[in-house]
């Protein structure tokens, strides 16, 4: 199939198989060792409550001797303290498995972005190409993170660039709030250069339509303007619902979240409008010192590319312990591919033609 001619559907065959073939290099004996701990903590929940609804139902004999009533409470007690302690450190090894399980989507975007990264020295890929690759890389991402949470992840790529003098000035007449935070100095933007292939037929009619400013997003501008240089490696946020000071251009798309109070065990917006509620996202840079800087780099202190993006609807789902470095190894393979791509188009070399 030719890539130069992408498109919704045909991006979703070829990514479909290449999904499969990832998916067929996990062998079911694996898909056993790194599944039985949450097969055993299933057995294990079904024989407590089983044996839970048999002592209940010898409750009218077990009332009748005090004795053994005290017995049969403290033998519970202690089956409970030891089957939540049991759950616990399943769950813990479970999730860690699963981390084993996502190893052949890491392999195969590195080996999706070694073989782009060789055509491109080649001379032999068009920018299709790359756009095609970035969507199977960014697949692959989202169903790493769909394995490892257990929930449906999504996945992009948000590309930094200087906005231009007519932009600056429509998003002061559009948003009055952009005003106050003098886009003329930082007209930096984040433009959605790809998604995962579900997002992408999802998202085709509003990607495009607003421009993400560094400075009016707390994920992008917590990375683009650290406080202290080469300090924030990272930005999580587990449930954006009850973090009242999170803001995102998105806002301007879906609507602002509304009615700001007390529900279930604290504050978090009543109505929340965004697809996602929990998010991680990752720069895709290389930090530089003042002789190392390149000509055209937007930022004095980091080569800032853009920005590796996951979300999820559920909430309390990414882990900074694990996750971080698990993203990480993808956000330099991204910065490496998009670093050779633009090297060979500062050099103003021929490339072929989509």
């Amino acid at each position: 199939m030719n890539t130069s001619e992408l498109s919704p559907a045909n991006v979703r065959e070829l990514v479909d198989k290449a999904l499969k073939e990832a998916k067929s290099s996990v062998s079911w004996r694996k898909r056993i060792r790194t599944r039985w701990p949450e097969w055993f903590s299933f057995t294990a929940d079904t024989i407590a409550i089983l044996t839970a609804l048999y002592g209940a139902s010898r409750l009218p004999q077990i009332l009748s001797n005090y004795e053994a009533f005290f017995q049969i409470i403290i033998i519970y007690i202690l089956f409970i303290l030891l089957l939540i302690a049991l759950a616990w450190q399943i769950h813990t090894f479970a999730r860690k498995s699963r981390y084993a399980e996502a190893l052949p989507y890491l392999h195969a975007i590195i080996h999706n972005t070694r073989d782009t990264v060789y055509n491109i020295h080649r001379n032999v890929t068009t920018s299709s190409d790359i756009k095609y690759k970035t969507i199977l890389n960014l697949t692959f991402f989202s169903q790493a993170f769909s394995m490892i949470t257990g929930t449906k992840c999504r996945a992009s790529f948000k590309m930094t660039d200087a906005a231009t003098d007519a932009e600056v000035e429509i998003a002061s007449k559009q948003n009055s709030e952009y005003n106050e935070l003098n886009l003329d100095k930082h007209r930096y933007i984040a433009r959605t250069y790809a998604r995962d292939a579900e997002s992408s037929m999802l998202c085709v009619q509003t990607d495009g339509t607003i421009n993400h400013w560094l400075i009016a997003n707390t994920d992008f501008k917590q990375l683009a303007y650290p406080l202290l240089p080469q300090t924030e490696r990272f930005f999580i946020d587990k449930n954006l619902q009850k973090n009242p000071h999170y803001k995102s251009t998105s806002f301007d798309l879906y609507g602002k979240p509304k009615e700001w109070k007390w529900k279930f065990l604290g504050n978090q917006w009543s109505v929340w409008t965004l697809p996602y509620r929990s998010t991680m996202v990752w720069p895709i840079r290389k930090t530089t010192k003042p002789e190392e800087k390149r000509e055209g780099q937007l930022f004095h202190n980091q080569d800032l590319l853009g920005f590796l993006c996951v979300d999820s609807y559920a909430r309390g789902v990414f882990d900074e312990r694990y996750d971080f470095d698990f993203g990480a190894l993808v956000s330099d393979n991204f910065y490496m591919l998009f670093g050779a791509f633009r090297a060979k188009l500062e050099q103003r070399l021929p490339m072929k033609k989509t």
